[in-house]
């Protein structure tokens, strides 16, 4: 009888326990469900900046009736242009080569090798924008018979991009005010903040922002660049 009246107690301290562990999952639940109000926004941030480094490639062209001595001549000349790439300003760890090409040279019909051409290419990152026509003209008069570029880049891109995403926010926090104020609404704090893709390569404008620096040097236009960065935010209003 004892045993049954100790297994009827804990049966019953059992139920009790159970009633406000339900209790408390369903108030979880019906918090849980309650949407706070909210108000979901795109925005956008755009930051302008002139481009200071400028890439461009320069090539040499050989021919010989060896592959030995095609290459050997092409060493010649491309030395002299990284040379004079040098003594511009261009330094060491501005310059890497990019390709170094030999090929066999056919006769008109193709039925025998009469030569080979060589050629070397070195891609030179020019930090100073403004003397990259004379940059040009130093690797064309050194031997350069092959010029490509150029491409412009902004070395702050890093810094440029967080502060287009700060105005994007901005934009975003604008955007989501006024619709609060039309719908009688307080804007509260930012509860999701998503970027809308990664860092954007800088946009270039053609304007006259740096030129060669002198008359007569082939003449380059820096132009103006522009990074762009998009968010979504979502604030709670009440």
């Amino acid at each position: 009888m004892t045993k049954l009246k100790l297994v009827a107690a804990l049966a019953a301290l059992a139920a009790i326990l159970a009633v406000p562990a339900w209790g408390a999952g369903a108030k979880g639940t019906e918090t849980g469900a309650a949407t706070t109000p909210q108000i979901t926004v795109s925005g956008s941030g755009t930051v302008k900046s002139v481009p200071d480094i400028a890439v461009w490639s320069f090539s040499v062209s050989s021919r010989a009736s060896s592959a030995r001595e095609a290459l050997r001549l092409n060493g010649v000349e491309m030395r002299k242009v990284i040379a004079a790439l040098k003594a511009a300003g261009i330094g060491a760890a501005d310059l890497r080569t990019s390709q170094v090409y030999l090929s066999p040279r056919s006769n008109q019909d193709g039925t025998s090798v009469i030569g080979y051409d060589a050629s070397n290419g070195v891609t030179a990152k020019v930090r100073k924008v403004a003397n990259t026509g004379e940059i040009v003209d130093a690797a064309v008069e050194a031997g350069a018979d092959g010029v490509s570029g150029p491409s412009f880049q902004v070395s702050a891109q890093d810094a440029l991009y967080r502060q287009a995403l700060a105005a994007a926010f901005d934009d975003a926090k604008a955007k989501a005010a006024r619709l609060a104020q039309q719908g009688g609404l307080t804007l509260g704090k930012a509860i999701v903040i998503s970027e809308q893709g990664a860092a954007q390569p800088p946009i270039f404008y053609a304007s006259a922002v740096a030129k060669a620096a002198t008359a007569d040097s082939t003449p380059v236009e820096a132009g103006e660049s522009e990074v762009q960065a998009n968010v979504t935010v979502t604030f709670a209003v009440s």
